[in-house]
Protein backbone atom coordinates (compact mmCIF):
# COMPACT_ATOMS: atom_id res chain seq x y z
CA UNK A 1 0.00 0.00 0.00
CA UNK A 2 1.24 3.49 -0.86
CA UNK A 3 1.17 6.08 1.93
CA UNK A 4 1.36 9.79 1.18
CA UNK A 5 4.21 11.73 2.78
CA UNK A 6 2.06 13.23 5.54
CA UNK A 7 0.62 9.88 6.57
CA UNK A 8 4.03 8.21 6.30
CA UNK A 9 5.53 10.81 8.64
CA UNK A 10 2.73 10.20 11.15
CA UNK A 11 3.22 6.45 10.86
CA UNK A 12 6.98 6.69 11.42
CA UNK A 13 6.45 8.76 14.56
CA UNK A 14 4.83 5.73 16.23
CA UNK A 15 7.90 3.54 16.07
CA UNK A 16 10.60 3.48 18.71
CA UNK A 17 12.20 0.29 17.37
CA UNK A 18 13.51 -0.54 13.89
CA UNK A 19 12.02 -4.02 14.26
CA UNK A 20 8.45 -2.73 14.56
CA UNK A 21 8.80 -0.21 11.75
CA UNK A 22 10.30 -2.80 9.40
CA UNK A 23 7.53 -5.27 10.23
CA UNK A 24 4.84 -2.66 9.62
CA UNK A 25 6.07 -1.78 6.16
CA UNK A 26 6.69 -5.43 5.29
CA UNK A 27 3.07 -6.41 5.97
CA UNK A 28 1.52 -3.32 4.40
CA UNK A 29 3.71 -3.64 1.28
CA UNK A 30 1.97 -6.99 0.71
CA UNK A 31 -0.95 -6.64 -1.72
CA UNK A 32 -4.24 -6.74 0.17
CA UNK A 33 -5.50 -9.33 -2.31
CA UNK A 34 -2.98 -11.78 -0.87
CA UNK A 35 -4.64 -11.53 2.55
CA UNK A 36 -8.11 -11.66 1.02
CA UNK A 37 -7.29 -14.85 -0.88
CA UNK A 38 -6.15 -16.50 2.34
CA UNK A 39 -9.37 -15.44 4.09
CA UNK A 40 -11.59 -16.59 1.25
CA UNK A 41 -9.83 -19.97 1.21
CA UNK A 42 -10.82 -20.62 4.84
CA UNK A 43 -14.41 -19.45 4.44
CA UNK A 44 -14.15 -16.14 6.29
CA UNK A 45 -16.14 -14.12 3.78
CA UNK A 46 -19.79 -13.14 3.43
CA UNK A 47 -20.35 -13.24 7.21
CA UNK A 48 -22.20 -10.74 9.39
CA UNK A 49 -19.87 -10.31 12.39
CA UNK A 50 -16.22 -11.32 12.35
CA UNK A 51 -13.53 -11.00 15.01
CA UNK A 52 -9.88 -10.27 14.25
CA UNK A 53 -8.32 -11.47 17.52
CA UNK A 54 -4.97 -9.77 17.87
CA UNK A 55 -5.45 -7.28 15.06
CA UNK A 56 -2.02 -5.64 15.29
CA UNK A 57 -1.47 -3.06 12.56
CA UNK A 58 -4.78 -3.88 10.89
CA UNK A 59 -3.85 -5.47 7.57
CA UNK A 60 -5.98 -8.57 8.18
CA UNK A 61 -8.73 -6.41 9.72
CA UNK A 62 -9.01 -4.33 6.56
CA UNK A 63 -9.03 -7.44 4.38
CA UNK A 64 -11.79 -8.95 6.52
CA UNK A 65 -13.78 -5.70 6.35
CA UNK A 66 -13.79 -5.79 2.55
CA UNK A 67 -15.24 -9.31 2.60
CA UNK A 68 -17.68 -9.26 5.54
CA UNK A 69 -20.40 -7.01 6.93
CA UNK A 70 -18.77 -5.93 10.18
CA UNK A 71 -15.39 -6.56 11.81
CA UNK A 72 -14.21 -6.10 15.38
CA UNK A 73 -10.46 -5.90 15.86
CA UNK A 74 -9.10 -6.69 19.31
CA UNK A 75 -5.55 -5.66 20.20
CA UNK A 76 -3.84 -5.16 23.56
CA UNK A 77 -1.46 -2.44 22.33
CA UNK A 78 -3.13 0.98 22.31
CA UNK A 79 -0.53 2.49 19.96
CA UNK A 80 -1.16 -0.24 17.40
CA UNK A 81 -4.90 0.42 17.65
CA UNK A 82 -4.30 4.14 17.11
CA UNK A 83 -2.11 3.47 14.08
CA UNK A 84 -4.52 0.91 12.59
CA UNK A 85 -7.45 3.26 13.17
CA UNK A 86 -5.61 6.01 11.32
CA UNK A 87 -5.09 3.74 8.31
CA UNK A 88 -8.70 2.53 8.38
CA UNK A 89 -9.91 6.13 8.38
CA UNK A 90 -7.63 6.94 5.46
CA UNK A 91 -9.07 4.00 3.51
CA UNK A 92 -12.63 5.05 4.33
CA UNK A 93 -13.81 1.83 5.97
CA UNK A 94 -16.82 2.35 8.25
CA UNK A 95 -17.46 -1.26 9.24
CA UNK A 96 -14.48 -1.71 11.58
CA UNK A 97 -14.33 -1.20 15.32
CA UNK A 98 -11.24 -1.68 17.50
CA UNK A 99 -11.24 -2.73 21.16
CA UNK A 100 -8.23 -2.74 23.48
CA UNK A 101 -8.08 -6.15 25.17
CA UNK A 102 -6.09 -9.38 25.31
CA UNK A 103 -7.13 -12.74 23.90
CA UNK A 104 -7.42 -14.30 27.33
CA UNK A 105 -10.15 -11.81 28.29
CA UNK A 106 -11.81 -10.26 25.26
CA UNK A 107 -14.57 -8.35 27.04
CA UNK A 108 -17.03 -9.19 24.25
CA UNK A 109 -20.53 -10.79 24.31
CA UNK A 110 -21.13 -14.54 24.39
CA UNK A 111 -22.09 -16.34 21.17
CA UNK A 112 -21.78 -13.20 19.05
CA UNK A 113 -19.38 -13.77 16.16
CA UNK A 114 -19.99 -15.80 13.02
CA UNK A 115 -16.25 -16.25 12.63
CA UNK A 116 -12.97 -15.44 14.37
CA UNK A 117 -9.50 -15.07 12.91
CA UNK A 118 -6.20 -14.89 14.78
CA UNK A 119 -2.85 -14.76 12.99
CA UNK A 120 0.42 -15.23 14.89
CA UNK A 121 -1.11 -14.20 18.23
CA UNK A 122 -2.45 -17.24 20.12
CA UNK A 123 1.09 -18.52 20.75
CA UNK A 124 1.88 -15.27 22.61
CA UNK A 125 -0.75 -16.07 25.22
CA UNK A 126 -1.82 -18.86 27.55
CA UNK A 127 -3.25 -20.62 24.52
CA UNK A 128 -5.75 -22.74 26.46
CA UNK A 129 -7.33 -19.65 28.04
CA UNK A 130 -7.37 -17.81 24.71
CA UNK A 131 -9.02 -20.67 22.83
CA UNK A 132 -11.65 -21.04 25.55
CA UNK A 133 -12.36 -17.31 25.36
CA UNK A 134 -12.68 -17.50 21.58
CA UNK A 135 -15.05 -20.44 21.99
CA UNK A 136 -17.18 -18.29 24.30
CA UNK A 137 -17.64 -15.40 21.87
CA UNK A 138 -18.23 -17.46 18.72
CA UNK A 139 -21.75 -18.56 17.77
CA UNK A 140 -22.63 -22.22 17.43
CA UNK A 141 -21.30 -23.43 14.06
CA UNK A 142 -19.14 -20.29 13.90
CA UNK A 143 -15.67 -20.62 12.38
CA UNK A 144 -12.33 -20.21 14.12
CA UNK A 145 -9.02 -19.94 12.29
CA UNK A 146 -5.63 -19.51 13.94
CA UNK A 147 -2.01 -20.51 13.46
CA UNK A 148 0.70 -21.61 15.86
CA UNK A 149 4.40 -22.40 15.88
CA UNK A 150 6.07 -25.71 16.65
CA UNK A 151 9.60 -26.60 17.71
CA UNK A 152 11.01 -26.44 14.19
CA UNK A 153 10.25 -22.72 13.90
CA UNK A 154 12.18 -21.87 17.05
CA UNK A 155 15.15 -24.06 16.12
CA UNK A 156 15.24 -22.38 12.72
CA UNK A 157 15.38 -18.95 14.38
CA UNK A 158 18.16 -20.09 16.70
CA UNK A 159 20.22 -21.58 13.90
CA UNK A 160 19.46 -19.42 10.84
CA UNK A 161 17.61 -16.37 12.24
CA UNK A 162 14.53 -14.96 10.47
CA UNK A 163 14.35 -11.23 9.66
CA UNK A 164 16.93 -9.94 12.17
CA UNK A 165 17.21 -6.19 12.72
CA UNK A 166 19.48 -3.78 14.56
CA UNK A 167 17.38 -4.08 17.71
CA UNK A 168 16.00 -7.61 17.42
CA UNK A 169 17.76 -10.95 17.63
CA UNK A 170 15.59 -13.85 16.39
CA UNK A 171 18.04 -16.20 18.13
CA UNK A 172 17.50 -14.63 21.55
CA UNK A 173 13.74 -14.41 20.93
CA UNK A 174 13.59 -18.14 20.13
CA UNK A 175 15.66 -19.11 23.15
CA UNK A 176 13.34 -17.10 25.40
CA UNK A 177 10.33 -18.74 23.74
CA UNK A 178 11.66 -22.23 24.52
CA UNK A 179 12.39 -21.21 28.12
CA UNK A 180 8.85 -19.86 28.37
CA UNK A 181 7.50 -23.11 26.92
CA UNK A 182 9.33 -25.20 29.52
CA UNK A 183 7.97 -23.01 32.32
CA UNK A 184 4.46 -23.24 30.90
CA UNK A 185 4.37 -27.03 30.67
CA UNK A 186 6.27 -27.77 33.89
CA UNK A 187 5.02 -25.03 36.20
CA UNK A 188 1.91 -23.67 34.48
CA UNK A 189 3.50 -20.23 34.23
CA UNK A 190 3.31 -18.10 31.08
CA UNK A 191 5.10 -14.78 30.67
CA UNK A 192 2.83 -12.40 28.76
CA UNK A 193 4.11 -11.52 25.30
CA UNK A 194 6.56 -14.41 25.05
CA UNK A 195 5.91 -17.17 22.55
CA UNK A 196 5.09 -20.81 23.18
CA UNK A 197 6.11 -23.82 21.14
CA UNK A 198 2.93 -25.90 20.94
CA UNK A 199 2.72 -29.34 19.25
CA UNK A 200 -0.18 -29.54 16.81
CA UNK A 201 -1.47 -32.85 18.16
CA UNK A 202 -1.72 -31.27 21.62
CA UNK A 203 -3.78 -28.35 20.32
CA UNK A 204 -6.10 -30.59 18.31
CA UNK A 205 -6.91 -32.61 21.43
CA UNK A 206 -7.53 -29.44 23.45
CA UNK A 207 -9.87 -28.04 20.79
CA UNK A 208 -12.01 -31.15 20.78
CA UNK A 209 -12.27 -31.07 24.58
CA UNK A 210 -13.37 -27.42 24.41
CA UNK A 211 -16.20 -28.11 21.97
CA UNK A 212 -14.67 -27.41 18.57
CA UNK A 213 -14.86 -29.65 15.51
CA UNK A 214 -11.74 -29.67 13.35
CA UNK A 215 -12.49 -28.79 9.73
CA UNK A 216 -8.94 -28.75 8.41
CA UNK A 217 -5.33 -28.38 9.52
CA UNK A 218 -1.98 -28.13 7.79
CA UNK A 219 1.12 -26.06 7.12
CA UNK A 220 0.74 -22.29 6.99
CA UNK A 221 -1.22 -21.24 3.90
CA UNK A 222 -2.36 -24.73 2.89
CA UNK A 223 -5.96 -24.84 4.17
CA UNK A 224 -8.24 -24.25 1.20
CA UNK A 225 -11.82 -25.38 1.73
CA UNK A 226 -13.11 -23.03 -1.00
CA UNK A 227 -10.84 -23.96 -3.90
CA UNK A 228 -9.09 -20.58 -4.12
CA UNK A 229 -6.17 -20.30 -6.53
CA UNK A 230 -2.73 -18.82 -5.89
CA UNK A 231 -2.70 -18.78 -2.10
CA UNK A 232 0.53 -17.39 -0.64
CA UNK A 233 2.17 -18.95 2.42
CA UNK A 234 4.06 -16.60 4.74
CA UNK A 235 5.94 -19.18 6.81
CA UNK A 236 7.48 -22.64 6.32
CA UNK A 237 5.44 -25.58 7.51
CA UNK A 238 8.45 -27.64 8.55
CA UNK A 239 12.08 -27.08 9.49
CA UNK A 240 14.57 -29.86 10.20
CA UNK A 241 11.68 -32.35 9.77
CA UNK A 242 9.86 -30.71 12.68
CA UNK A 243 6.66 -28.65 12.78
CA UNK A 244 7.36 -24.98 12.07
CA UNK A 245 4.23 -22.88 11.46
CA UNK A 246 0.86 -24.62 11.09
CA UNK A 247 -2.77 -23.52 10.86
CA UNK A 248 -6.09 -24.89 12.09
CA UNK A 249 -9.63 -24.23 10.92
CA UNK A 250 -12.44 -25.43 13.19
CA UNK A 251 -16.00 -24.63 14.19
CA UNK A 252 -17.88 -24.39 17.46
CA UNK A 253 -20.31 -27.25 18.00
Amino acid sequence: MEFDNDLKARINSFFKRDRDRDFFYRIWDTDLEVYKSRLKAIGLSGLENVLDAGSGYGQWTVALAEMNEYVTGVENDEERIELASMIVKKLGHRNINFNCAGLEKLGLPDNYFDGAFSYNVVSLTDYRKSLMELHRVIKRNGLLYFNLSGLGWYLYNIIDQHNPSSDFSPRQWAIEALENTLNYYTEGVHETGKSLSIPKKTVLKELEKMGFKIISEGDDGTINTEGVENIVSFFPGTKYNLEAVYEILCKKI
